[in-house]
């Protein structure tokens, strides 16, 4: 078994040749972490038309190790090569394949790399908007005629957002709840203010982390499976089914998506605030000896309800950023998996920014609305 040995090589110049001596192992595993260092140096130290290659020291090479010497000798075979015959072969293969070199990576990439992405977003947004738009007008169409209205869709996208969520969402609800009192206690206790705890537990479970969990749980459980789902229509072409049928993907597939979502998540937020609240409920009075009675007197007086209606608000508002968000990744895949799989990774991580970001903007612009 050979030795896993960093490739090495030493340069040297005789009579105006330079000498190039290649040891170690030059496979694609070993590779990967220093292949652009090697790239790098050996390019701007060689010019392969007038260098002599001594390779009888190399231990191995594949077909990665050998591509990389291909291209730094510019396609061609260099003014000398001495191997073995088992690593000539390498080289006899790639010249009968004819690779085009890899253009050097100019000195601004990374600008031209920004550039990329910022178009990219650009081109995102607007298909975003545009996405926004048809709902619009899909919806304006349906209500104006009710037999056209997906209520199937909606009912079945209800069911799965809703109700398939009740069991793990109460689940982190009450554990989150449990988790916060018996680390707020440990405080309060310190200064005697044993009854703020329902205060800031109900400001916080209802205000901020009953919509927020519940948009996080959803994200993972339903985002990501519109996103796959509708992603893979494009591969058994059930988009296109639709389409001649004289349906749209929107109306058929978006749209109840996204009603079902603005329906089901206001609704699980109450579930997950409730499930928080009787966590931290019983937490305090096991930690912290406050009656369920006493408990519950406290919570609407310390309480104001708005921050109940902000919470559903903010409920409502992430099951519409998740839908249409999830459904554009899933129009914007192509009809390959790799697509699929990268548009679903997409839609998930541009859900939970969305829905963060927008949590703390909110935050601040609301600070004196509830809390005074």
């Amino acid at each position: 078994m050979i030795d896993a040995v960093s490739p090495q090589w030493t340069i040297q110049e005789q009579g105006g040749t330079l000498l190039v001596r290649l040891k170690g192992v030059w496979k694609l595993m070993l590779l990967h972490e220093e292949r652009q260092k090697i790239e790098k140096k050996l390019a701007a130290d060689l010019d392969s038309k007038r260098a002599i290659w001594d390779l009888n020291d190399v231990q191995a090479i594949d077909s990665a190790g050998a591509q990389l010497l291909w291209r730094l000798w510019r396609n061609h075979p260099p003014l000398r090569l001495d191997c073995s015959p088992e690593h000539k072969r390498w080289f006899e293969r790639l010249d009968t394949l004819d690779l085009p070199p890899r253009p050097p990576r100019p000195l601004w990439w990374p600008l031209i790399e920004l550039g990329k992405f910022l178009a990219e977003f650009a081109r995102d947004t607007g298909r975003a908007f545009l996405l926004i738009g048809q709902l619009i007008v899909d919806l304006i169409y349906s209500l104006r005629h009710p037999r056209r209205m997906p209520w199937k869709e909606i009912s079945a996208s209800i069911y799965h957002t809703g109700a398939t969520a009740i069991p793990l969402l109460g689940l982190v609800s009450f554990l989150v709840g449990i988790v916060m009192t018996i680390q707020l206690a440990v405080e309060l206790e310190k200064f005697g203010q044993n009854l703020l705890i329902v205060q800031t537990l109900g400001l916080a479970i209802l205000r901020e982390l009953g919509p927020v969990i519940t948009g996080l749980i959803v994200v993972g459980r339903t985002g990501s499976t519109i996103a796959a789902s509708i992603a893979s229509m494009h591969l058994t072409e059930e988009t296109k089914a639709l389409r001649v049928y004289g349906n749209t993907p929107s109306q058929r597939i978006v749209l109840p998506n996204v009603i079902g979502m603005a329906i089901s998540i206001p609704l699980l937020v109450v579930w997950a605030d409730f499930l928080g609240i009787v966590g931290g409920m019983i937490t305090a009075k096991v930690r912290l000896g406050i009656s369920y009675e006493l408990f519950l007197e406290r919570l609407p007086v310390a309480v104001p309800w708005i921050n109940f209606w902000i919470g559903m608000g903010k409920g409502m508002l992430f099951g519409l950023i998740i839908a249409t968000v999830a459904s554009h990744f899933g129009l914007k895949a192509k009809p390959n998996t790799q697509s699929l799989q990268q548009e679903t990774t997409n839609s998930v991580v541009t859900s939970l920014a969305l829905i963060l970001l927008l949590d703390s903007l909110m935050g601040a612009l609301m600070t004196n609305i509830g809390l005074s």
